[in-house]
This record gives structure tokens, C-alpha cells and sequence, in this order.
């Protein structure tokens, strides 16, 4: 793969992560009673795209692996709970704990950058640090024991 397929590859991730983002983030909001088929039809409809399989996979993962991916994050915060942690920042960590966990083929360190990132630009300024403290210490478990 060149360097300009290589580019647009990480683009199209980069763009499919801020989708399946914005899906999850609004379903943090209300009850999900709509199906995911339903939402991924509005979705494309609103934005006037074909959402990637990517991002598919993505979103039904997370809301597959939701228990597990919550129980990784809450047993990596110092003085925090679950329902104190921003939406914004909450999803973000969502989003790449699954990756860490799930998606083999993403290294961790893209996974939490990618995190990093989505929390700089939807949440406060601080949001961004909070989120790389947490999944770092999730890396490190998940690099050292192959688990959380």
C-alpha cells in the first residue's frame, strides 16, 4: 500500500469512527428501543452517506460488548464513577476499548488517539487528557495480561 492509499485508508477510518461516535452518543440519551438497522438508515438519510461497514461493526460492537466495555473502564478510574464521566468522553472510551478489545487488526496506540481526538473536538478542553489517563491504564493491562 502506498503512502496516498495508506492516507485516505486512515481518513476513512477517521470518518467512520466519527460516525459510529455520533450514533452512539445520541443513544446515550434515550432508551434504545430503535434498531440499530433503523438508525443506521436515518443516519444515512440525515448525512446523505453510505456508512462504512466499519462503522457498523463498530456501533453494534459496542452496544454488543457495552457491560464488559463499561467493567473495563470503571476498574481503570481513580475516584470517578461511570455516571460522572461526560457523554461525550464516556462514548469516546467506549469506542476504543472496543477496538483494544475486539479489533485486532487497530493498534491500541491508534485506538486511543483516535479517542483522544474525538474528546478534543465534541468535549471541554480537559476531557482530552482525562480520557488518554484512563485508556492508557487499560492499554497497559490489556498489553501485559492480553485482558482487562
Amino acid at each position: 500500500m502506498n503512502s496516498a492509499e495508506k492516507s485516505e485508508r486512515i481518513k476513512k477510518r477517521r470518518e467512520s469512527r466519527d460516525m459510529a461516535f455520533k450514533i452512539l452518543f445520541g443513544r446515550a440519551f434515550r432508551e434504545n428501543t430503535a434498531a440499530l438497522s433503523e438508525i443506521f438508515e436515518d443516519m444515512e438519510e440525515i448525512n446523505d452517506v453510505e456508512l462504512s461497514q466499519f462503522t457498523r461493526r463498530l456501533v453494534i460492537g459496542v452496544e454488543n460488548h457495552l457491560a464488559e466495555i463499561d467493567e473495563a473502564i470503571k476498574e481503570n478510574m481513580s475516584r470517578w464513577t461511570i455516571d460522572r464521566i461526560p457523554k461525550v468522553s464516556l462514548t469516546a472510551m467506549r469506542l476504543a476499548v472496543y477496538e483494544m478489545l475486539f479489533e485486532a487488526e487497530v493498534p491500541v496506540s491508534v485506538s486511543i488517539n483516535e479517542a483522544v481526538e474525538i474528546a478534543k473536538l465534541y468535549a471541554a478542553d480537559d476531557d482530552g487528557a482525562f480520557v488518554n489517563a484512563v485508556l492508557g491504564k487499560i492499554a497497559k493491562r490489556v498489553e501485559n495480561s492480553g485482558d482487562v
